[in-house]
C-alpha cells in the first residue's frame, strides 16, 4: 500500500524484441519499396494485395490503381492463360524462377520480363498467397535480337565475299 491507502502497481515490459522486430519490418518494407524489380503480392485467386514502386515504374499503373485488380491486368490477350497455370502450379508450393514472357504496360507497350513467383504460407505451411518479382528484361533481349542481326549480316556478307571471290576466279580463267 502506499501513502493514504492507495494501492499501487507497477508492470514493467522488456519491449526491447518487439522494436527489433518492428526496426526489422520496417527496414524490409523500405528495402521493398524502394526495389527497382515489381514486387507484388498476390492472393491464391490472383488478385493483387501490395504492389511498390518498382511496379509502378515498370507497368505504369499506380499501386491505387493496381491492388484489387486481377494479375491479369498485365498479361497480353494471347498469353492469358499463362497466370492460371502459374499459380496453379504455386498453389502446389512450387516455386518459379526466371520464367521469361511477355507482360503490357498500362499504355498497352509489350515488355519482356523475368519473373520469379514463390508461394506465401502460414504459420501452419499452407500456402496463402503468392510473392512475385518482375524485373524488365526488354533493353537485354533487343540487344541480343540486334547481336544476332549483327551475326547474321556478318555471315550473309562472308558468303557475298566468297561468291565474289569464286566469281573472280571464274572470270579470270574465262578472260585468260
Amino acid at each position: 500500500d502506499g501513502p493514504d491507502g492507495i494501492l499501487v502497481t507497477a508492470a514493467i515490459r522488456d519491449i526491447t524484441e518487439r522494436k527489433r522486430r518492428e526496426y526489422e519490418l520496417s527496414r524490409m518494407a523500405a528495402v521493398v519499396e524502394s526495389s527497382h524489380d515489381a514486387i507484388i503480392s498476390l492472393n491464391l485467386e490472383g488478385t493483387i494485395l501490395t504492389w511498390n514502386g518498382g511496379a509502378e515504374r515498370i507497368f505504369g499503373y499506380s499501386a491505387q490503381e493496381a491492388t484489387g485488380q486481377s494479375i491479369l491486368l498485365l498479361s497480353p490477350p494471347d498469353r492469358s492463360s499463362e497466370s492460371p497455370t502459374l499459380m496453379g502450379k504455386l498453389q502446389r508450393a512450387d516455386a518459379v524462377e526466371n520464367f521469361e514472357t511477355i507482360r503490357v504496360r498500362k499504355d498497352r507497350t509489350r515488355i519482356h520480363v523475368a519473373l520469379t513467383l514463390s508461394p506465401i504460407k502460414d504459420a501452419g505451411g499452407h500456402v496463402v498467397g503468392v510473392s512475385s518479382v518482375a524485373r524488365d528484361v526488354t533493353a537485354s533481349k533487343e540487344m541480343e535480337e540486334m547481336f544476332r542481326q549483327a551475326q547474321k549480316m556478318e555471315a550473309i556478307g562472308q558468303l557475298a565475299g566468297g561468291v565474289a571471290h569464286d566469281f573472280n576466279n571464274l572470270l579470270g580463267v574465262i578472260l585468260g
